[in-house]
């Protein structure tokens, strides 16, 4: 080998400090792009949120085309390529079998809509069998290699798990703090939910719970789950708590999804969105079934896109299993389906046309089991759908077909309409519903949504610059949850839906962190001032999120859910202090009224299954036998006709007109001293 002469040692030098210094300011013109598209974006949503919409498109025109022009270095997170794995074990091959056969006897015993020992047990064994038969287990194929992992560890990863820690703290602090207050009361849905979970502790384990035009099994095991584990009472808090907790367990899958695709900035970044965003925190505190589709589908999407881009069969047959689960969750999961096809698919496509014949297939193999598998945990589920289809799919229907309403005018014209609808739901369309959301403002902040536009650009301009589907592939994942909410032909003006369209979180969030998490990545080698300037900048816009979002959950719902909602928490607290000052609980009436507080869920406060205390009308509260004892009787103020009847009977009663807390509306309470029994001529005033 020659050497270089001084001279030429100097000049090569100066070449490679040339080029460097070509990357670095490439990479800083990159930065500053980046910077403009963001602060573009987030301008032009303030603009369209206060009604100057042109100012807004031209603003995101300009980050539109920032965006472009800033991703198109970037480096590509393609596949990564693993060993070859064999399909099959020839000493576990033999375990399919009993594998099936269990879980036909799991599908014969599971008629007349019973959990009973007989289906339970070879369901379940059917579900092991399945996964020791098809497991991938030499060593390391787990993902769990803790020798390794120790080794390197470094001061970044310590950080990084650091940071990881707050934002999961922060995310259970919008979950659960003040979760007894916000929301503080019930409606119907509640109750049903409450009779529902009573049912299964008093000996009646339903595979699908008829009441309420049905629903599927997974939130009322899991609230009883945790009334038997922690003695909690069967009350709307425990309701919360369970609910809350599946949406906080959404937040570690948001960071390692986001992590495997873009990077662990971006994971961050996507893990503080999602722990913060009303359009998940909401839904996760109100105590319905709406965050199991949002972490279902962070943890499915998690292991199918995993196992896919790494070939591991292991991490496909997690995502079967959260399939399965998530299938018996909140209807609107069910388009997980599709998703779980087009992902696999495009996945097959990209494999094929690289020439990766033998990769292909282990895709379709893979893919195939963990549909499989998706089945036999759903597999007493199937069988209720076999015998009672029209009840498994009566909420779906009632949507899309005029089984319940009429369709209002072309059905290909409404769904073409609500798609357009549903898609402007993060920076223009509202869901006018007031239980879970914001009345009459888009599904997120200003912030997020200017972010999740430049996000969607990045998404496209990364996947055909650099030719890496994923980030495509998560995008369209993100539209495809969308469709349910967009489904709902008979009742377009239930669309756009945040809760229908829930399934979609956790994408979303991951789009949103695109542009700071590569502004972060991009920055590190560039001069102190950009770094400066971009760190200081993506620090405020994640600072703000966190603050905007802390008033739209904790200031500005409770005020709104306060405006809507039935008073059951002031009336049962007048009622039960009514009982603890030593009166008879059998004199303590709830007279109901239709538009008004649910009376069974006046009684599942007052810790009675079912609340018979309950009059209806003048007729049937004068028919109460008070025995001579003192008595109270809690009335809406419009029911006039009742309060004149029992003021009637009872005219030393007096009567209190109570003022709900913090909101404008009040009813009333009608308080009868002991001995108060006979009738009076005297009109009430």
């Amino acid at each position: 080998m020659g050497t270089r002469s001084p001279s030429g040692l100097q000049g090569w030098y100066d070449q490679r400090i040339r080029q460097r210094a070509i990357v670095i300011a490439q990479s800083d013109r990159q930065v500053m792009l980046l910077l403009i598209a963001l602060l573009m974006a987030i301008g032009g949503q303030i603009e369209i949120s206060n009604g100057r919409y042109w100012t807004g498109l031209t603003s995101f025109a300009v980050a539109f085309g920032s965006t472009l022009l800033g991703v198109s270095a970037l480096k590509s997170h393609s596949i990564v390529e693993q060993p070859v794995q064999s399909l099959w074990s020839h000493r576990r091959i033999w375990l399919l079998i009993p594998a099936l056969g269990a879980s036909m006897l799991a599908f014969l015993a599971s008629d007349g809509n019973r959990y009973r020992p007989e289906n339970v047990i070879p369901w379940l064994a059917s579900i092991a069998l399945w996964v020791i038969a098809c497991a991938e287990l030499k060593p390391g194929w787990w993902g769990i290699n803790l020798a390794s992992r120790v080794r390197a560890i470094d001061l970044g990863r310590v950080a990084a798990l650091a940071i990881l820690l707050a934002i999961l703290s922060l995310g259970a602090a919008f979950r659960f703090v003040s979760l007894q207050e916000i929301p503080r009361d019930m409606i119907m849905d509640h109750a049903e939910k409450l009779l529902d979970v009573h049912d299964v502790l008093t000996g009646q384990p339903s595979i699908f719970f008829e009441r309420n035009t049905g629903r599927e099994p997974w939130q009322f095991y899991w609230t009883v789950g945790l009334i038997k584990l922690f003695d909690m009472p069967v009350n709307y808090l425990t309701l919360k708590t369970g609910t809350a907790l599946i949406g906080w367990l959404m937040l570690p899958a948001v960071f390692l999804l986001a992590r495997e695709l873009f990077g662990t900035r971006t994971a961050l970044l996507a893990t503080l969105f999602a722990a913060v965003a009303s359009w998940g925190v909401l839904g996760a505190r109100y105590g319905l079934r709406y965050p199991l589709a949002p972490c279902a589908t962070a943890w499915t999407l998690y292991f199918l896109v995993r196992g896919l881009r790494h070939d591991r069969r292991n991490a496909m047959i997690a995502a079967g299993i959260c399939l399965g689960i998530g299938l018996q969750g909140y209807s609107a999961y069910r388009f997980m389906l599709p998703v779980f096809a087009f992902v696999a698919l495009c996945a097959l496509i990209w494999r094929y046309r690289r020439h990766e014949r033998a990769a292909a297939w282990r895709v379709v193999v893979n893919s195939g089991l963990a549909l499989i598998l998706a089945l036999l945990v759903m597999m007493p589920l199937v069988r209720y759908g076999l015998d009672h289809p029209d009840k498994l799919l009566y909420r779906a229907n009632t949507r899309l077909t005029s089984l319940e309403r009429q369709i209002p005018g072309s059905a290909p014209e409404i769904f073409f309409n609500n798609v357009g609808n549903v898609l402007l739901m993060f920076n223009y369309t509202t869901d006018n519903t007031w239980a879970v959301n914001l009345r009459f403002q888009p599904a997120v902040d200003p912030l997020l949504a200017g972010l999740i536009v430049i996000g969607a650009i990045a998404c496209v301009a990364i996947s055909v610059r650099q030719r890496d589907p994923w980030p495509l592939l998560l995008l369209g994942s993100g539209v495809l949850m969308l469709i349910p909410s967009a489904l709902s032909i008979a009742f377009p003006r239930e669309n756009p839906s945040l809760v229908r369209t829930g399934g979609a979180i956790p994408m979303a969030m991951i789009i949103c962190a695109i542009i700071p998490g590569i502004l972060l990545e991009r920055v590190r080698h560039s001069p102190i001032w950009l770094r400066a300037v971009t760190i200081m900048c993506v620090t405020m816009v994640s600072v703000a999120v966190v603050a905007i979002n802390r008033e739209r959950v904790f200031v500005d719902y409770p005020v709104s859910y306060c405006e809507n909602v039935y008073h059951t928490a002031d009336v049962t607290n007048d009622m039960r202090a009514f009982i603890q000052a030593g009166n008879p609980r059998e004199n303590t009436w709830f007279v109901a009224k239709n538009g008004w507080v649910d009376y069974r869920a006046v009684g599942i406060e007052l810790g009675e299954f079912p609340y018979k205390h309950v009059a209806v009308g003048p007729q049937s509260a004068t028919d109460v036998d008070l025995r001579g004892q003192p008595g109270l009787f809690a009335m809406h103020p419009s029911d006039t006709a009742t309060l004149y009847a029992l003021m009637q009977k009872y005219p030393q009663s007096s009567l209190q007109i109570k003022k709900v807390s913090d909101c404008a509306d009040y009813y009333l309470l009608l308080t009868v001293p002991a001995g108060a029994n006979e009738p009076s001529a005297r009109a009430a005033p």
